[in-house]
């Protein structure tokens, strides 16, 4: 078998053909309650599951995981499943990111930016500063602080003030006399609805509510993405570079520092809500305020 190239990043689907993989899968995205977190380029995500997919439904690959199918170690079906809610959540996205585009002339009061940006560098010191040696901590605080741009600014908030509700965190951080306040999370909060309400991305908003559908889609590509993924770099391992053909798309998407900077508002990101919490506005990172998905 020769070797395969890796996934392309290159997705120009055809609206009509994105709209009716979204209608169709539509219930099952509104029923999503539990929306994973990860600051990343939605669309590019989108694009590279849908390339892997759509390679690996050519006879040669199709045949080796239809061998697992075969023993039910696999579901036949994933492939095609996975490639259209790819499509749905480039289509959630791609409706986000054109009602974002119609509140471009909002702003921000500069003293709840400034607020915002010490609540924030606060709340992170303090999570450094206890659980620099819990990865799964740090990973979460590595995330936010790649945040960059308004939007980035108020899910940061919001995911802050996920993590310091968690009962184990919260138990310890009380301890923390110095820089532990029991306000912080409703003050990030506050915070945060102020700068969504600030960009005109109110709960009740438009962008919002696609905002909250593109997570749910997202959720639910990760979810059948990676399934796939584990079978095809079972099966060809030792084949190629399975890295390489079977990248995370949580690894793959994720945006540099400077794209942050220059699409300024988070345009392409998602971001998902934590349990219980209603959808930020990142899923892509522009949700607005939090609503379970």
């Amino acid at each position: 078998m020769a070797r395969s190239k890796s996934p392309s990043t290159s997705f120009h689907p055809k609206p009509s053909d994105a709209e009716a993989a979204f209608l169709a899968l539509q219930p099952e995205i509104e029923a999503v309650r539990t929306p994973q977190r990860a600051q990343i380029d939605v669309q590019l995500a989108s694009a590279i599951a849908h390339s892997v997919v759509l390679r690996d439904q050519e006879p040669a690959r199709s045949a080796m995981f239809e061998r697992l199918a075969e023993v039910e170690l696999y579901d036949a079906a994933l492939p095609e499943r996975v490639g259209r809610l790819a499509l749905a959540t480039w289509f959630a996205r791609q409706r986000q990111l054109g009602l974002l585009a119609l509140t471009s002339g909002a702003s921000v009061p500069p003293d709840v930016l400034r607020d915002a940006q010490l609540q924030r560098g606060k709340m992170l010191k303090v999570l450094e500063h206890w659980f620099d040696d819990d990865a799964g901590i740090a990973a979460e605080v590595a995330v936010i602080r790649e945040g960059a741009g308004y939007q980035d600014l108020a899910n940061d908030l919001e995911a802050l003030a996920d993590v310091y509700q968690r009962p184990a965190v919260r138990q310890v951080i009380a301890e923390d006399r110095k820089h532990y306040d029991r306000n912080d999370v409703k003050s990030a909060r506050t915070l945060a609805r102020s700068i969504f309400q600030g960009l005109g991305l109110g709960r009740e908003s438009e962008a919002q509510r696609w905002a909250t559908l593109g997570l749910g889609a997202w959720t639910l590509l990760v979810q059948g993405y990676d399934e796939h993924r584990a079978a095809g770099m079972f099966l060809f391992r030792k084949l190629e570079t399975v890295e390489e053909t079977y990248p995370s798309l949580v690894a793959a998407a994720r945006r540099s520092p400077s794209s942050r900077l220059a699409s300024r508002e988070g345009e392409g990101d998602v971001e998902a809500p934590g349990e219980g919490e209603e959808a930020d506005d990142d899923v892509a990172a522009d949700l607005p305020e939090a609503a379970s998905a």
